[in-house]
């Protein structure tokens, strides 16, 4: 993957309390926390899953981050959210449709071209500190609509 936009490999690093990371390769033999630099020094949250993937076609890939909410505990903070490539080794959080309510308690943002449509469409499983378990999907309407649009019943996946 080359999340940040560079020939070098980067990284996303979550860790299970509230200061997830990003590291850029500088070089091949090193990396270096660059989270505040690619914009991303902000992200809050209990980090369960990342994904780097271009959801608008720009050739640039794309950042989601996959939290867990801790609101049915004591702190309010770590909703999942997509991040949008700026193309100058930055990202910045970016609405793109879906539901907060569908963003709650998120283990895992998997993306996969469901409708053979060319771009990659989002399946998300929620669970954990939520009230039960759910999958939700959303269709991928970047090029069209400038968002995703949940398809979960349309799709046959919700039972």
């Amino acid at each position: 993957m080359y999340g940040i936009g560079t020939a070098l490999i980067s990284l996303a690093l979550l860790a299970t309390w509230p200061n997830d990371a990003t590291a850029q390769a500088p070089d091949k033999d090193q990396y270096v926390e660059s989270s505040d630099a690619a914009g991303l020094g902000d992200v809050a949250g209990y980090g369960r899953g990342v994904a780097f993937v271009d959801i608008n076609s720009d050739g640039f890939d794309d950042l989601f981050v996959a939290d867990t909410d801790d609101r049915h505990r004591t702190n309010d903070f770590g909703v999942s959210q997509m991040y949008l490539n700026q193309q100058d080794g930055t990202f910045a959080a970016v609405d793109v449709g879906i539901s907060p309510d569908d963003l709650i308690g998120t283990w895992v943002g998997s993306f996969a071209d469901y409708d053979r449509d060319g771009d990659p469409d989002l399946l998300i499983l929620n669970g954990g500190y939520t009230m039960a378990s759910s999958l939700v999907f959303y269709e991928n309407r970047m090029s069209t609509d400038n968002r995703f649009v949940n398809v979960t019943s349309a799709s046959g996946i919700d039972g």
